[in-house]
Parts: C-alpha cells; structure tokens; sequence
C-alpha cells in the first residue's frame, strides 16, 4: 500500500484523468452530442404514431378525413405565438391547442414525457416542453399565463415532454381545447393543421401527395368583390398539390450510414482508451521493475501488489469517469439529456474501465512471470561445474543416506538437468580424502581445468531440530556480487519449488577456497532437521529442476518417461 501510494498513486490519477479526458473530448463527447442531437431532432417524428401534419383542414375536411378508411385518426389543431408569462419574465412560445382530454396528444405522449403524469386531468392544463422548462425554470404544477383575443388566462403545467422542435421558436406548450378558447380563437372556418394518423400508409401518402389540399384557407364569399375574383381565390387554392407543405412523418428518420460511421468511430475510442491504458501501464511497469526484480528473486511475490493496485486503478477509474460524465450532463450539453442515447454511451464508457483495468492486470501478470523467468538463449554456451563440497569421509547420518550422498545424489541430478537443457556439465566426486582441503585442491583443480561459466557446490549438513528454533533453511553464498540475481533467483526457485524456507542469500568473500575459482561460483547449502526429511525426499525431482532452471535462467522441458533425474549412489569423478 505504502508503496503504491508513493509511487503509482499521483502519477496514476494524473494520466488517467489526462488520458480519459482526451478521449471523451476527442471521441466520445462529439459522438454522445450528436447522438443526442439527432435525437431531440427527430424524437417528434420518430416517437409518435403521426404520419402526417396537414396545413389548415376545413373543418368539414377533418370529418372527411376522419370517415377514409385508410385514416386511422386525425388531432386537428390551432397554432399561435404569444409572450408567456412564468415567474415575472416573459418568452415568446409557439402554442398548440388541441383536445388533451385523452391524456396522449400526437407528440405530447407517454414515449415522450419528462416528467408528470397524462392521467391528472385539467380543464386548464398545458403540457410544456424541455426547451421551455430549460429557458424558464417551469417545473409541474407551476402557472404559466397568455392573453387569448386580449383576455388574460392561466394554466397549470402538469407535464413536461421532449422538445417539440416540429416547430419553431425552441418547442411548443400545448393547452387544452376548451370550448371558452374555442370560442375565443373562432373555429369555424378551419384549424391551422392536424396531425393525421394512417392505417393504410401508402393510400394515405398517395391521397396526401396528389388529392389533398388546405381548404380552411377558403375564404368566404362575401369578402370578394365578384364570382370571377373568388373564382380565382378557389383556384388558386385547389388546382395545386401541397406535398411540400405537407410533413411526412416516416421520411425524417436518420441517416443508417452516416450512423454506422459514427458508431464505429465511438467504437475505436472505447478500443483506444484500453490499449492507451495498457501502454501507459507497461511503463509503469518498467519504472517499477528494478524494485519488483529484487524481491522477486528474494522470494517476494508482487501480485498482491497488483492487485491491490487494480483496486484502487479501477476505483480511481470509475471517480473520473463518473465526474467527466456529469459535468457534460449538467453542464456541457444544455438539450434534453435523453436516457436512451445516454445511458448505453455511460455503461459503455464504465465498461471499457472495467476492461482496461483487467487487460492492465492480465499484462502486469505476463510481465512478472516473464521477469521472474528470464530466458537465455540456448545456442550460447553454459557450461557449469557442478560437484558435491561434502567429502564421503566427512559425512554424518540423515535417516539412511550420508551428508555426502545427498550432496552427490541432487549434483548429479541437476548435472543431469542441465545436460537434458542442453549445456554441458563437469563434475567430480570424492570418495577418499579425510580432510576438506585436500577435497577442496581436487575439486578445484578439476574445475579449473574446464571451459565453463559457473562453478556449483552443493553442502548438506544435518541438525537435531532441537538444537535451532528454525532448524531446516537453505543458504545460498555466492561471488562476486554481480551474480546476485542468478543466486536470488536459484533460492527463489528452490524455495517456490519445495516450500522449504530460504534463510538467505549472501555475497561474501570471507571463505576461503571461493577464491581457488577462477569463476562465478555458487554454494547451496542444506541444512536439514528430521522433521523436513520427509518434504526433501517428497520434493527433491523438484529441487533439482528447480535449480538448474535458476542457474540457466530457462525452462526445463519434460523429461522422457523413465529419463527423470533421480538420485545417483555411485561416486563418479
């Protein structure tokens, strides 16, 4: 923990929010705005069962229209602007009146609403829109008020909906028609449009595009000086098709291509985002590698470490995403924030947190084992001298075999690892000599006279467990130093390899016949109580594979079936 706040904690929380906050404003800002812009846009045609708005029906052609049978339903309306009057200041604000008693008005519908409900029922209701509500502050059960033909009015929001942007000046407020505003709009020759819905789409298009036209626009006779003039007012009015007056409803949805592109843009931001972080975290890794190197070839095993860090990696994530995500919401983007564009883009975004911080850890635990299992080429040469520095003359008892032969019994097994490895393996073995230093002049002698990279002895010496508090250890001396990471990652090896513990692994210049070598060399030294005998003699294939895998840096291929190393009781020399 200690750890990761001094060195991962600032510089994590920096790049993270540099990195996140790029890509969002570079990718996915730009692709969540115009998503919620096509959205608002065409929300009114899309989220509605309207087909078409019609201009100004008669109102015997809205009977008419009401009794085709490929017309389903028709809501004719009247349209005006008026300054509306909410909290002490005024907007100017298209108004549509229309029957609201039903509850769902074409566009003013369940699939639309904000907030609210369609089920309370007012006579002097008025649905608003979110332009409305944003510019003004109008909230449900507010007064809002206009003049109709000069008499002031007021009326109570009870539901707010998508912005009506059908039509102009930012949205709409629908009111109800009632017959006191019937009266005082004067209905009788015609509505400003209506909203028809089909149940034969393509007759009813027909009918549209070629037979309808907009007879509330017909004036009445009386206002014409002659039959020639009105003649030529009816004419001009019914000879013409009006399609381009006429809003067809299913021709406004978006773009298919336009919106796959878009998509597959967003797509590779999320995919840059978690190969951004995985490079960024490779170089933390490397920062960090001299650290995690040593105690790795102390025995240590960093994956609490990084799994600590995906914690708090992923945590921190989350807080700058969720932080970059309501600043765009609550202040960024001043239209409707719709939850059914925003919501997947927002899963989407945590998602791709959820998968950087794996992906992250995933390499972290290749890299470790990579570190931890460094590779040396096999086409260059490492030829090793191994030999037991236990003469036979000197031995004790552990159980039925000598110190000697334990030495001997895993020196030639690791010779014969190495061989099986492919590298070439000297030793020599010593049945006679009464004294060490004697043994230690052989076996010198016999090491120097061979072309090799290392020298390897292997010590044991046995113990009482009751004279040691931690009897059983294994030590590794090694010199010079610059071969401290060979050492370390031989007792790493053993100790991952047996469970036995590694009480240490020490450079030292302080004994005497390390300096009879004219090479790198190493001494593993067992020591061993009764009670480990049973793990030693359980482990000691493992043991052996295990240091000549430390010793060469590589991996052992399986051996063939009756070709495992075993222990030798034969002296050879």
């Amino acid at each position: 923990m200690k750890y990761w706040l001094k060195n991962r904690f600032v510089a994590n929380l920096i790049t993270t929010t540099v990195l996140l906050t790029a890509v969002f404003s570079l990718f996915v800002y730009p692709f969540m705005r115009d998503r919620l812009n096509e959205y608002n846009d065409i929300s009114v045609f899309v989220n509605t069962n309207i087909d078409f708005d019609i201009p100004e029906p008669s109102v015997e052609q809205v009977v008419e229209l009401w009794n085709k049978e490929f017309i389903h339903s028709i809501y004719p309306y009247f349209l005006d602007e008026q300054h509306v009057l909410f909290n002490n200041r005024t907007r100017r604000t298209s108004i549509l009146f229309a029957d609201l008693s039903s509850g769902e008005f074409a566009m003013y519908n369940s699939s639309r609403l904000i907030e609210g409900s369609l089920t309370t029922w007012r006579t002097n209701q008025a649905y608003i829109d979110f332009a409305y509500h944003r510019e003004t502050g109008a909230q449900v059960g507010d007064t809002i008020s206009f003049p109709i033909m000069d008499e002031d009015m007021d009326f109570v929001v009870t539901a707010i909906f998508e912005t009506n942007n059908r039509f102009l000046r930012g949205g709409a407020i629908a009111i109800n028609l009632t017959n006191e505003i019937r009266d005082l709009i004067g209905w009788e020759r015609g509505y400003s449009g209506a909203f028809v819905v089909a149940s034969d789409y393509s007759q009813a298009r027909s009918y549209m595009w070629h037979d309808y036209r907009p007879l509330g626009r017909l004036r009445d006779r009386a206002l014409f000086e002659s039959d020639e003039i009105y003649q030529m007012h009816v004419d001009m009015i019914t000879n013409r098709p009006y399609q381009n007056e006429i809003v067809f409803f299913r021709d406004r949805l978006p773009n298919a291509p336009v919106a796959a592109f878009r998509h597959g843009i967003y797509f590779l931001s999320l995919v840059l985002i978690i190969l951004l972080s995985v490079v960024i975290n490779v170089v933390f890794f490397l920062r960090e590698k001299g650290h995690w190197k040593e105690k790795i070839l102390s025995g240590g095993n960093p994956r609490g470490y990084y799994r600590l860090a995906l914690f708090f990696d992923f945590i921190i994530s989350l807080l700058v995403i969720y932080v970059i995500l309501y600043i765009n919401q609550n202040f960024l983007y001043d239209n409707f924030f719709a939850p059914s564009i925003a919501t997947p883009i927002h899963i989407s975004m945590y998602i791709t947190v959820i998968l950087s911080c794996i992906a992250c850890y995933m390499v972290n635990v290749l890299m470790l084992k990579i570190l931890r299992e460094p590779k040396v080429e096999i086409g260059k040469a490492l030829n090793v001298a191994i030999s037991p520095w236990n003469g036979k003359l000197q031995s004790t008892s552990l159980s039925t075999s000598s110190n000697f032969m334990q030495a001997e019994n895993i020196s030639d097994a690791v010779a014969n690892n190495l061989k099986h490895m492919g590298y070439n393996v000297f030793t020599i073995f010593d049945n006679e000599k009464l004294t060490q230093a004697p043994r230690d002049e052989e076996i010198f002698e016999f090491h120097n006279s061979q072309e090799r990279k290392y020298d390897v002895l292997t010590q044991f010496n046995t113990v009482s467990s009751s004279m040691y508090k931690d009897a059983s250890s294994i030590e590794i001396f090694y010199f010079p130093s610059k071969k401290e990471d060979v050492a370390k990652r031989i007792a790493h090896a053993i100790a991952e390899a047996s469970g036995l513990p590694i009480k240490g692994v020490y450079h030292t210049s302080n004994i005497d016949f390390f300096y009879k070598s004219d090479k790198p060399i190493f001494l593993i030294h067992f020591t061993m109580a009764k009670k480990e005998e049973e793990i030693y003699n359980k482990k000691f294939d493992e043991i052996c594979i295990a240091i000549a895998e430390g010793l060469s840096g590589n991996k052992m291929s399986p051996m063939p079936s009756g070709n495992i190393a075993k222990p030798l009781n034969n002296a050879k020399k």
